[in-house]
């Protein structure tokens, strides 16, 4: 490690992003939106302008943040924690 640089343990980046304080971003919470309204990938990857694939990956990392198991939870939670 250079002069100047810092070093931020594995773990601890791993517990930062999965931590309650870690809400999805701007493009994450608009895609759980839909899912509230019981859309599929598919429509709402449509409605947003995005791939397919853009769609699951937010959806994949909202719920690895948040630790569920699902899209519904997901939206579930996030509603509940205020951030949609």
């Amino acid at each position: 490690m250079n002069k100047g640089e810092r070093y931020i343990s594995p773990d601890l980046a791993v517990s930062f992003f999965f931590s309650e304080e870690n809400p999805p971003t701007a493009s994450e919470q608009e895609v759980l939106r839909q899912t509230l309204s019981g859309l599929r990938t598919q429509t709402i990857a449509e409605m947003l302008h995005l791939s397919r694939g853009t769609v699951r990956n937010y959806l994949s990392t909202s719920i690895q943040k948040m630790e569920v198991s699902t899209r519904q939870e997901a939206a579930l939670l996030a509603k509940e924690r205020g951030w949609l």
